[in-house]
């Protein structure tokens, strides 16, 4: 088990991380809106959805989605760690 040290270390570095990810799907997410008039020639939403998620920035982008939510799982974890070692500090004193 980590020290309550490199746990906070841990999770300053998955905070970081989830930080550089937002900046990066917010370029993304821009990029698709501007594509998604030009893909809606297609006359369907689903269709224009699927066309931009089959290019290299739509599975960047995806891809982003799921490793953001796994960093809100890990920091969570991590949070729960950090109480749970808190609250045995406290009962051995």
């Amino acid at each position: 088990m980590l020290t309550p040290r490199k746990l906070v270390d841990k999770k300053l570095k998955a905070a970081i991380e989830y930080d550089n990810l937002g900046k990066r799907l917010i370029e993304l997410k821009t990029k698709e809106a501007y594509e998604m008039p030009i893909l809606m020639a297609t006359h369907s939403v689903a269709k224009a959805q699927r066309l931009w998620e089959a290019t290299e920035e739509g599975i960047e982008l995806m891809t982003i989605k799921i490793k953001m939510k796994s960093i809100e799982k890990l920091i969570s974890a991590m949070s729960s760690q950090l109480k749970v070692a808190e609250l045995e500090m406290y009962n051995m004193s």
